[in-house]
């Protein structure tokens, strides 16, 4: 009986490349709709900026985690896996910060990153709760909030012409 060859049994060829792959390649959507739906300004509005110019940004901290939560983290220290992907870091429009950065700014947030969260919700768990709406919708299409012993909306294109509450 004549051995078969591996080549003449599989129905493709494997091919050597030198471009880079990632086996994290869902994760790219996961930044990208969060960034689509405007979840990177939200969060740069509400939480505590660095004190000085050099610092990244709330929303690469909050993605960052986001993206290490959703690849299935458990750690700080998995922020890692992502950070070392060269083919997520050259998709990625952001920088991932390392796991000891991290860590340094969730403790330097510490209430003040809950109370941002908070505020964060209130508008999307009033909306979805009075209008069963999906939170990426809503998201997406509030253009002016503010807040006055609750929550004022201005105006809100797309899913309803005007609305005062």
């Amino acid at each position: 009986m004549q051995q078969k060859r591996l080549r003449d049994i599989l129905p493709y060829q494997i091919q050597t490349t030198n471009d880079l792959l990632t086996s994290r390649a869902g994760l790219i959507c996961i930044a990208q709709l969060m960034n689509n739906v405007g979840f990177t300004d939200l969060i740069d509005r509400h939480f505590p900026h660095p004190q000085n110019n050099r610092g990244f940004k709330p929303s690469v901290f909050v993605t960052a985690l986001v993206l290490m939560l959703h690849e299935g983290g458990s750690c700080l220290d998995d922020l890692r896996h992502i950070h070392d992907d060269g083919a997520l870091s050259q998709l990625f429009s952001i920088k991932i910060p390392e796991s000891d950065s991290m860590g340094d700014w969730l403790r330097r947030v510490g209430l003040d990153g809950v109370k941002a969260t908070e505020e964060i919700n209130k508008p999307l768990f009033y909306f979805h709760k009075k209008y069963h709406l999906p939170a990426i919708q809503i998201v997406k299409n509030l253009k002016i909030e503010r807040k006055k012993e609750g929550i004022e909306i201005i105006k809100a294109d797309a899913f309803l012409k005007d609305l005062y509450l």
